[in-house]
Order: structure tokens, then sequence, then C-alpha cells
């Protein structure tokens, strides 16, 4: 049986935004918390970033660095369900899916069109690209580089746009926050009811 973990990739700069985006706001606490408890129910929560596993870079080499770190903590796990701390309408079902699709296999998984959220199988080999991607300081940095790299598959159908939104400036975080049935704080789970 496989071994998950799911990673709340948490380290970016937050540029964009201004300020941290896991200390943002979503139903009164911190989004990073608020992550973190939701998705706890599914598989064990390990945090990419300043509160949880830092990565090595001080350069600022993006996710690519959160995974290889936490992988490098956690030998233990077989396959990591990544997930950006900005998507706070991803449904555990949709995450539970993943999962399921997940069991057993030796792909990179992720949702037609969306590199995130992501199953991550953990080999020596996934090891060694991440490596060598980040030791060159021009080096790729994107997720669907290392999707396409490990020749990653990609799931039908895709949940809706909305379920797979992410924030990353005030104003996208001012429009997720009205979207209808979002806007008072409400899962995904709870606006398909």
């Amino acid at each position: 049986m496989t071994r998950f973990a799911i990673l709340l990739l948490a380290g970016g700069r937050s540029s964009r935004m201004g300020r941290d985006k896991a200390e943002l706001l979503w139903q009164g606490v911190p989004l990073l918390h608020w992550q973190a408890e939701r998705f706890a129910p599914l598989a064990e929560v390990v945090i990419s970033g300043p509160q949880g596993i830092p990565d090595d870079w001080h350069d600022h080499r993006g996710p690519l660095a959160g995974i290889l770190a936490a992988s490098t903590a956690r030998p233990d796990v077989d396959t990591w369900i990544v997930i950006p701390v900005d998507m706070p309408a991803l449904s555990t079902a949709t995450v539970q899916r993943l999962m399921d699709a997940s069991e057993g296999s030796a792909a990179a998984l992720s949702f037609a069109d969306y590199p995130l959220p992501m199953s991550l199988p953990m080999t020596p080999a996934t090891q060694k690209r991440l490596k060598a991607a980040l030791a060159d300081p021009e080096g790729p940095r994107a997720l669907r580089w290392l999707h396409r790299q490990l020749n990653g598959q990609w799931l039908q159908p895709a949940p809706p746009a909305t379920e797979m939104m992410n924030a990353n400036t005030p104003e996208e975080w001012a429009q997720f926050q009205q979207l209808d049935g979002l806007s008072s704080g409400d899962t995904h789970e709870q606006t398909q009811q």
C-alpha cells in the first residue's frame, strides 16, 4: 500500500500578494492552518516553508525546492500529494480522487490543464532530476516541467475551474472571496450540497 503524505506548499515569496499568503485569513484562521486541518483526515500533512520544512536555497528556487526539501527530510513517504496553500476551494473529495488514482501508480498525476494538485511518487530518479534542476541557477522551476520530465499523466475530467483557482494578488483574493457560496467561507463540499 502506498504511503501518502500531503505537502502544502507555503514557502513562496508571495511578492504579488504583498504579504504571506499562508497568513491570509480564511474562515477566521490563517489559510495555512485551515488547509492543514481540513486535509489531515486524508493523510499526514507536511508543510513546506518557514512554518515547516524550509528549503536550502536562499535565492528562492520555487516549489521544486520545497518538494526536494520535504522528500529529503521524509524519505519514508512514497507519494506526495502536492497542494499550494493558496487553493482553499480545492475539495477534500478531489484530493481523495487524486490519491485513489495514484494508488500503486509510478506516474506523476495531475488534473487536465492544472499542474496542481499533483500526485508525485518520490523515487531516487525523481530526486536526482530535482537536484539537477535546482543546482542550475538558470534551471527549470515549473511544475509542468517536472510533470513532463516524469512522463506524467493528466486525469480527466478536471474538477470545476472555481475549485482549482488560486490567489496570487490582492485582487484575485478579493475576487475569490466573492465567489458564490465561497464568500462566507464555505468549503466546496458544502456548496455542492
